[in-house]
């Protein structure tokens, strides 16, 4: 496993795991498939996205259900293009690459942030073409100081780096019972459930919003940098907004290319404060349960 990772990320399995958080050592199958798998298919199956404690729990029969189902997928994508979890699949970094290529460099681009370690990868990706404005904005998370050291570890985080065009920040409000009354009568949804897509729509919305009334020409969000956010459910709601205001959505997948891998390496590096949870008190919970 140690050449697997230092292939994949670069970096070795014993500075990988200092570095990850505990849900991201129980997804490192799925990271670890994601990384070979990248070149070819540009996306991790939902069918290996399962957590490594439950491969163990289960033992080889699982393990031999999740590759054959891998591999059943795989036929799918590369013989008929369809994904045969979600419908038609579309390569959201691809699509991002054909945007770029149409926009003029030093165009101006709100990039919605989560937090620091998610941004690192992003920013790079990103601020040789655009003229970057990170648009801090989580009403998801619950308790003021976790939103507040989120917020100062990115500044630090600007501030040690440089690139081609200057990173501003722009703090959004900290508005956690826009969060609260979106999640009423949901509070026993699931993880990654319609509670999740409705706050994917309340943060990209109001990027969506602030871009506009900038004057800002595109607006992205760092979420799809994560394995654990729906990627098709965040640009599905970034095509709605484009729509919907006179800001254009960039899709994005940032976690294709070795996005994620280099996230860690970056949080490393620069060593950065990487949450184990999304911010709210559901995903506390969660975490608190397993």
């Amino acid at each position: 496993m140690n050449k697997i990772y230092k292939k994949a990320s670069g970096i070795s399995e014993k500075q990988l795991m200092e570095i990850m958080t505990p849900a991201e050592k129980d997804n490192v199958w799925g990271m670890m498939v994601s990384s070979f798998c990248d070149p070819y298919v540009g996306r991790i199956p939902n069918s290996v996205a399962l957590p490594a404690r439950n491969v163990k729990k289960k033992g080889i029969r699982s393990l031999f259900i999740i590759y054959f189902m891998t591999f059943l997928e795989f036929l799918c994508i590369f013989f008929y293009n369809i994904d045969m979890f979600g419908g038609m699949n579309m390569n959201y970094q691809l699509e991002m690459e054909k945007q770029m290529e149409e926009i003029p460099e030093g165009e101006k681009l709100l990039l919605h942030v989560c937090c620091a370690p998610c941004s690192s990868a992003c920013l790079e990706r990103l601020a040789n073409h655009f003229q970057i404005i990170l648009f801090y904005y989580n009403p998801n998370i619950s308790e003021e100081e976790e939103y507040q050291k989120r917020l100062d570890e990115l500044k630090r985080f600007v501030s040690s780096i440089s690139m081609k065009y200057p990173i501003q920040i722009l703090e959004g409000k900290y508005e956690p019972e826009k969060f609260q009354e979106m999640a009423k009568g949901l509070e026993e949804e699931p993880e990654r459930g319609k509670r999740c897509y409705l706050c994917y729509q309340l943060r990209l919305r109001e990027a969506a919003r602030v871009a506009d009334l900038q004057k800002i020409p595109y607006f992205c969000t760092t979420l799809t940098l994560s394995p654990h956010k729906n990627v098709n459910w965040l640009n599905e709601i970034g095509e709605i907004l484009d729509q919907e205001y006179h800001s254009h959505y960039l899709y994005s997948d940032f976690k294709k290319k070795g996005g994620y891998q280099r996230s860690i390496e970056l949080s490393l590096k620069y060593h950065l404060y990487r949450q184990d949870y999304c911010g709210c008190i559901y995903s506390k919970k969660n975490k608190k349960e397993e």
